[in-house]
């Protein structure tokens, strides 16, 4: 039996079921329980939607559709999911959107569908319970994810791509066109523990979910957030954790989103996923590919947000009173310190590596030559550049994740060195306090350093606070 093309007439058909024919259903007498004289024609109670395959007996409420039926005369589930029928050729104009149609798109589900979903971290229980399912629409098949409005109410799918249809270049759409953003899910508010996870699509969702951590997300992309759904989250009074893609739209929502739930009271964290997940990886890719620890997500990889704290890799440089092109930048100092050309020119390669967005590796310089040689007013020659440059005489290597035992836990980021420097080209005047050590201290220090200058942060571990850490591009 090819379930695949079978239309609810040729199935009764071939199981021997005679139905009367009116207005596009099919009346057959109920074959669940005895509801009425099987010899009276007008005593037929069970409808069949000819095109839905749906049923309802008028009498005693029997309802489901083709996959129901066919279970229940014990054809193989397996073929039905392996073979899906098309729930309906046309939905679209003849079929209402409700829990009934939802339920017949849950149910066509192929078996090789389940098993992606599964291989993407979505557990069978999640599957079953938010109704993901399987249809044909504008030409293509696609995985369909009920999405329901504020009052719980089924309103349209998101769609998601056949992740074997190389030929189709929409990787997502909504059935009926044309639907707003919504909040998916609404009832995970109604619900939550100490903390909430702000999350860039449906499908990174439900594969926390499957990890027992609570998540939402917009149903349209990472900066469709809405301001009505944060008047919502706020009143949960939770932590909340915002984790979108690594790539540039996904850092910039995040931003957005912190900004939001930040102004409405609550804790607000910014998750950095590790750079291993790749550009533009996401929480599945941390999740399944890294088989990263869910845990971290709310520990190692997250940072407070600060709202006075400026976010953007491109620092805005306020225009000064007159402008300098390079070779009269390079007339004055030759004229002025000929001797100091050379450096002064790497060191404007240096800063200027900042304000190019693809490179997002520290480079590290030192200026080695004798006392009074012109290393200090090299050095000053960048110095005052507002939001681009930190100076400072010395410093120690402990100084950017600090651990001080006279300092409040809650008051340590105020006087840590790392998110000063974030973005910034740090200069240091004097570096005898770092290399003027013991060989075992001096080589604590350069190790300090080394994993600094990886720019993805610095973790510490003390007696006296436990871990302290900054995560991201530092």
């Amino acid at each position: 039996m090819d379930l695949q093309t079978i239309t609810i007439k040729e199935y009764l058909n071939r199981k021997g079921i005679k139905f009367l024919e009116r207005n596009g259903e099919l009346i057959v007498h109920c074959i669940f329980n005895k509801c009425g004289d099987d010899d009276r024609a007008n005593e037929r109670h069970l409808y069949f939607s000819d095109n839905t395959g749906q049923y309802d007996c008028k009498k005693c409420g029997e309802q489901g559709n083709i996959f129901t039926l066919a279970k229940h005369f014990g054809d193989s589930i397996q073929e039905i999911a392996l073979n899906p029928i098309t729930p309906t050729k046309n939905p679209r104009k003849s079929t209402k959107f409700d829990a009934e149609l939802v339920e017949t798109y849950h149910l066509a589900l192929p078996a090789n569908i389940r098993q992606y979903l599964n291989a993407r971290g979505i557990s069978d229980a999640v599957i079953d319970t938010h109704k993901l399912g399987w249809g044909e629409f504008y030409g293509n098949w696609w995985i369909t994810i009920p999405i329901k409005d504020a009052d719980g109410v089924y309103c349209y799918f998101k769609l998601r791509r056949d992740p074997q249809d190389t030929t189709n270049s929409d990787k997502s759409k909504t059935y009926p066109k044309g639907k707003e953003a919504q909040l998916y899910d609404w009832e995970t508010l109604t619900k939550l523990n100490n903390s909430l996870v702000i999350c860039e699509g449906e499908l990174d969702r439900l594969a926390l979910l499957s990890k027992n951590v609570d998540a939402i997300t917009s149903t349209h992309g990472a900066m469709t957030f809405k301001q009505e759904w944060i008047e919502k989250i706020v009143q949960q009074r939770c932590r909340i954790y915002i984790c979108y893609d690594n790539d540039d739209a996904g850092k910039k929502g995040a931003e957005k989103v912190a900004k939001m739930v930040e102004n409405g009271g609550n804790e607000t964290y910014i998750t950095t996923l590790p750079q291993e997940v790749g550009e533009g990886g996401d929480i599945t890719d941390y999740l399944v590919n890294l088989k990263g620890n869910p845990d971290d997500l709310f520990g190692k990889y997250a940072r407070k947000f600060d709202p006075s704290e400026k976010l953007g890799r491109i620092m805005k440089v306020e225009k000064l009173e007159r402008e300098v092109s390079f070779s009269e930048w390079q007339e004055n100092i030759k004229n002025n310190f000929p001797e100091l050309l050379f450096p002064a020119e790497i060191g404007l390669s240096i800063i200027s590596q900042l304000l190019i967005k693809e490179i997002t590796n520290p480079f590290a310089l030192v200026l080695v030559d004798v006392p009074s040689a012109g290393k200090t007013i090299t050095i000053n020659f960048f110095s005052e550049i507002e939001g681009l440059t930190y100076a400072t005489d010395k410093f120690t290597p402990a100084s950017f994740v600090s651990n001080a035992s006279n300092v409040k836990k809650e008051d340590l980021p105020k006087i840590d060195l790392l998110p000063r420097l974030k973005y910034k080209l740090f200069l240091i005047r004097d570096l005898s306090t770092v290399f003027s050590k013991r060989e075992e201290d001096l080589n604590e220090c350069l190790g300090l350093l080394t994993r600094v200058l990886d720019g993805e942060g610095l973790n510490a571990d003390t007696g006296v606070h436990g871990q302290r850490h900054y995560v991201g591009e530092y």
